[in-house]
């Protein structure tokens, strides 16, 4: 537990210990957060081959036109990605 002081423990080595808990769990956030921005571009990159694939299918096949229901809703979906990808959502754990 951070900031929990042992028994028998120095204050310089109780210092340390603070400051190498608080290093590995900026790593780890760190570690977590770029993992969560690469997944971001894929999806990304995702998004926009597909929805430029199948507006083209929409283009050649005519009205009724169909893309704009498909890009908004996988849109919508990859804002929230976005959201939560930007480390700013505080996801509650359990």
């Amino acid at each position: 537990m951070l900031g929990a002081r042992r028994s028998g423990e120095s204050a310089s080595a109780f210092s340390t210990s603070i400051l190498e808990e608080k290093l590995t769990s900026t790593d780890e956030l760190s570690t977590e957060l770029a993992a969560r921005r690469r997944g971001l571009r894929l999806h990304a990159m995702a998004f926009v081959v597909v929805v430029v694939l199948l507006g083209a299918l929409d283009w050649y096949t005519a009205e009724p036109y169909w893309i704009h229901g498909v890009a908004m809703g996988w849109g919508a979906g990859l804002a929230t990605h976005a959201w939560l990808a930007s480390g700013r959502a505080k996801a509650s754990h359990a």
